[in-house]
């Protein structure tokens, strides 16, 4: 049978089987994709779930899978090309699972290991049952998290939590305890950024987007003036061989000179650089929030975690706005890699000028944030909380079935809020470019949130879907989100005030 329905009723009639004794979760990735390794990694739940008696075995890239190395899963295998699996095949599975970004046009003779293989890319899918086609559809999603999902309707799916055992954890927590003695928050601020080495490429939209370590130092510092009682570890996961990240990371504590100030080597943990390693670091309870260049480690691999991170991203500068003119392109832009979860957001940056006065907002952009999930720092994100119950309310009650009215309480949320929570919560220039220029929708230079409304509105559903998921990712909606969780059990100063205590 071939239609249009969702991947999600496919996915369902395969669960309802009880015959699925062995399946297989096949990433292929030929090089250091982490983020798509991570989202993909949402179906490994589901599976688990799904399945339960089912020995369930994974295969990608070597370096990632230790991530997942727990009793939940079996074999784990090594996965860089479709070819490279076949030597490790000693049985027959009932089902594979094979997520990507791209439809596969070579699946190197693995038609023939499984029952059915279920293929799913960035704007399909497709159901087979030996070379026979089942189902198929396609997905029309801007963020690449939505796209990997297994489930209905659009909603995000976060990638599967990895379990640590009690020994991994302890020595983690030993480690920081003699690095940072006392119970000081840490905040982990992560520099790195890809590579020639880490993407086996010089094309410059894979390793154009980093910045120097001087202007780390810039941001680090400014965070060491504004967060006097916290101290920073400045490390992230580094694959082997990458000596670029690993130098960045040495001469980014240098720039900052400051006794607050450690690298992830200084931990003298031996795992600290394995991505496993520096994830049990990462959930440590004293690690309050990370920040730093791009997402992977710094927001992808936080989110997994529930630790609240932003994410510095290049905005709508001249490469970006040409690569959206031209809509037969892959599409670059932050919003397609912004992580759905809550405790994330992001700060964008004009790449081509990316001055002192433009990276020190980047901190304080971090200071809202900051402030949303630990209370007032040196600053709150209202001067009168009373202000914030009316335009919750109203929040709470028109989304998700009328998205343009949640968006009319976002924004005067927004005119209640300090000037610095503002900046951070009302930024849209960069969504107001895009409808700009793929869907014509007019873009008012000093009200980016009229092109958002004007998108919900339109009588195209694509450009009405297009307003949505931008609104839905962006840094307003999640504070939006986040106060109406918090105040399902009282009043919203109560609620507010007992996160801040």
């Amino acid at each position: 049978m071939e239609g249009q329905e969702d991947v999600s009723q496919a996915v369902m009639g395969i669960s309802s089987e009880s015959n699925m004794k062995r399946i297989l979760w096949l990433h292929s990735t030929d090089r250091w994709y982490f983020g798509d390794f991570l989202r993909h990694a949402a179906w490994l739940a589901w599976l688990r779930t799904a399945f339960p008696a089912a020995t369930i075995d994974l295969a990608s890239h070597p370096a990632y899978l230790p991530l997942y190395r727990d009793d939940r899963f079996a074999q784990h295998l090594d996965s860089r090309t479709f070819r490279d699996i076949g030597p490790y095949l000693d049985a027959h599975y009932d089902l594979v699972v094979v997520p990507g970004p791209f439809e596969p046009e070579d699946l190197g003779g693995l038609t023939g290991i499984a029952d059915r293989m279920l293929l799913t890319w960035d704007s399909g899918w497709e159901l087979r049952a030996g070379c026979r086609v089942e189902a198929r559809g396609t997905t029309d999603e801007l963020n690449y998290f939505r796209s990997a999902r297994p489930q209905p309707n659009g909603r995000a799916v976060l990638p599967t939590a990895p379990v640590f055992r009690p020994a991994e954890v302890e020595a983690s927590q030993d480690a920081l305890s003699r690095l940072f003695p006392g119970q000081a928050p840490v905040i982990v601020y992560n520099p790195t950024a890809s590579n020639a080495f880490t993407r086996a490429t010089w094309a410059p939209k894979e390793v154009d987007n980093a910045l120097q370590a001087h202007e780390h130092g810039r941001i680090l510092n400014r965070l060491l003036l504004l967060f006097p009682g916290h101290l920073f570890l400045v490390g992230s996961a580094l694959k082997p061989g990458d000596e670029t990240n690993a130098v960045m990371i040495e001469t980014v504590v240098r720039e900052a000179g400051s006794d607050r100030v450690a690298g992830i080597d200084d931990l003298r943990l031996p795992s600290a650089r394995s991505l496993r390693g520096f994830a049990s670091v990462l959930s440590l309870p004293r690690i309050c929030s990370s920040v730093g260049s791009g997402t992977g480690t710094n927001t992808h691999l936080a989110a997994l975690l529930g630790v609240p991170s932003l994410s510095i991203e290049r905005g709508a500068d001249a490469l970006m706005l040409a690569n959206w003119a031209r809509g037969s392109e892959f599409q670059m832009g932050s919003f397609r890699w912004r992580n759905p979860a809550p405790c994330t957001a992001v700060h964008t940056l004009n790449w081509s000028t990316r001055t002192d006065e433009e990276l020190e907002a980047v901190a304080s952009s971090f200071v809202a944030h900051h402030a949303l999930h630990h209370g007032t720092t040196r600053t709150t994100l209202f001067p009168d909380l009373g202000t914030v119950e009316v335009p919750l309310a109203r929040f709470r009650a028109a989304w998700p079935e009328h998205p343009a009215r949640a968006l009319h309480a976002g924004q005067e949320l927004l005119s209640v809020m300090r000037p610095l929570a503002r900046e951070h919560y009302g930024y849209f220039g960069d969504e107001a470019a895009y409808l700009a220029l793929r869907h014509d929708v007019p873009a008012d230079a000093r009200h980016w949130l009229s092109s958002l409304a004007a998108a919900m509105t339109h009588p195209e559903p694509g450009v009405r879907r297009a307003g949505f998921q931008l609104f839905e990712d962006s840094n307003l909606h999640k504070l939006c989100t986040h106060l109406n969780t918090l105040t399902t059990s009282g009043p919203v100063p109560a609620a507010l005030a007992a996160s801040a205590s």
